[in-house]
């Protein structure tokens, strides 16, 4: 699958390369001939010389990615290969927006139009899922996928089943989302002792917070690949950052695996009963999920790829 994503990827660049040219050059605007290629992409919009600003330029492009699709051809538009293709060139340019407020426009604008077939509506969400909300994508963004969900719900045009799905698909993204107050959760330091999340995340710039199960051969490789980081233990040592890693199981017979498996310059901790997810405290939909916590508790990346880290 990842390779699957990678290949995708790529043929989206070939889109990107261009559209980024537009978006720094505010003297060149790009024709419908001039933007399809030889795969028959979709025309991408002339962006009006008046706008001249990169982050402008970018949101007209988004705006108006879709405009020369005829959602009146069936073919096309229930075309699975090429409608995900379609959309990944459209979604490699998400990082390239000004704000949540130019998604919001750019996502209601496509709902509202893919509307006229319902079959291209659910093939879009269910691309949208994948690309945006499924962790392991490459383009993974939630809070891209935020601004989908509020599209689709406004548009109430889905089934019961489907709608109460993606509701609660917000809910549980809009849980310690970027930027929001961090859920404070009791631990139990393997050191000895009672501690709390604030507790630990106090004593440093930031905290990075590991949710991880001490039989998961993924979480393995990622806290032996931290642990060899001599940039991430130079930062532990100058009191930048700590390493908070949270066995949040609650199996108490695990808990000498997990004393071997944890260096000794991170936190080591567990949370008996397992608070953060019989409680929905926390989104944990992989292993290990990270979070990166200020010193006052503020949620600063939410359930992103160690590799960033470092």
């Amino acid at each position: 699958m990842l390779k699957y994503w990678i290949m995708m990827i790529r043929i989206a660049d070939i889109i990107k390369t261009v559209v980024v040219a537009v978006m720094l050059t505010a003297v060149m605007t790009v024709t419908g001939e001039a933007a399809v290629a030889s795969r028959g992409e979709l025309a991408l919009p002339a962006v009006p010389d008046s706008l001249r600003a990169p982050a402008e330029r970018a949101d007209y492009i988004l705006l108006h990615f879709w405009d020369a699709m005829e959602w009146g051809d069936s073919a096309t538009v229930r075309d699975g290969a090429w409608m995900e293709q379609t959309f990944v060139n459209f979604a490699s340019l998400i990082p390239y927006a000004s704000s949540a407020a130019a998604l919001d426009s750019a996502f209601t604008t496509l709902f509202d139009r893919a509307q006229t077939d319902m079959e291209a509506y659910r093939l879009l969400l269910g691309l949208a899922d994948r690309y945006l909300y499924e962790p392991e994508s490459p383009m993974h963004d939630e809070e891209a996928y935020m601004r989908v969900l509020d599209a689709v719900i406004a548009d109430n045009c889905l089934d019961p089943v489907l709608l109460t799905r993606y509701t609660y698909q917000l809910d549980e993204a809009k849980r310690n989302r970027q930027g929001s107050a961090a859920t404070d959760f009791p631990l139990t330091l393997m050191s000895g002792g009672g501690s709390t999340l604030y507790d630990v995340a106090s004593g440093a710039d930031e905290t990075l917070v590991m949710f991880y199960d001490a039989e998961c051969d993924h979480c393995i490789e990622v806290i032996e690949m931290l642990s060899a980081s001599p940039e991430l233990k130079s930062r532990v040592d100058s009191g930048q950052l700590k390493v908070l890693a949270v066995y949040f199981e609650g199996d108490e017979t695990m808990l000498p695996e997990v004393r071997r498996l944890i260096p000794g310059w991170w936190v080591s901790a567990y949370t008996p009963g397992n608070p953060v997810e019989e409680q929905e405290l926390y989104s944990i939909r992989r292993l290990p999920t990270l979070y990166l916590i200020s010193r006052d508790g503020i949620v600063k990346k939410k359930d992103f790829n160690p590799e960033t880290l470092l």
